[in-house]
């Protein structure tokens, strides 16, 4: 059954400028994992590719959780703690995967159970697009 389904779309240079940001100010968004991975690599564009295709996940995941919420009657957590709940990493089959915290956002052990993240990036050229389904498994 699926619970939800968000998508978002971002233009990468709206990301060209935050290796400038200190790692206090990123892990506003993202964990230190992804922190550290973003930091290390050495291409700028390849850089902005990252951390915008991680960020448009945060972002699609957020909205595939809140029509989640909004259907199970739970208040939706502020978009900034569902960031730093969440972490992205890269799957053994080369896609990406995404990994909650859900005790960070108060939510019952009983809604994440059988629950299903699916999560899918792609980029081209200027734009990094991201799309999450969150659905119940049997």
């Amino acid at each position: 059954m699926v619970l939800g389904i968000g998508i978002d779309l971002v233009k990468i240079a709206r990301f060209e400028h935050w290796h400038t940001f200190s790692d206090a100010r990123l892990r506003k968004v993202f964990s230190q994992s992804e922190i550290d991975s973003y930091r290390s690599i050495k291409n700028s564009v390849q850089a902005q590719l990252f951390i915008g295709s991680r960020f448009a996940l945060k972002e699609a995941f957020f909205k595939a959780l809140s029509q989640s919420f909004a259907q199970c009657n739970i208040t939706t957590p502020p978009f900034l703690l569902v960031c730093r709940a969440v972490s992205t990493a890269r799957a053994s089959w080369g896609g990406v995967e995404i990994y909650v915290a859900w005790n960070l956002l108060n939510v019952e052990i009983s809604y994440s159970k059988n629950l299903v993240i699916m999560a899918c990036v792609t980029h081209e050229h200027e734009f990094s697009i991201a799309k999450v389904l969150l659905q119940r498994a049997f």
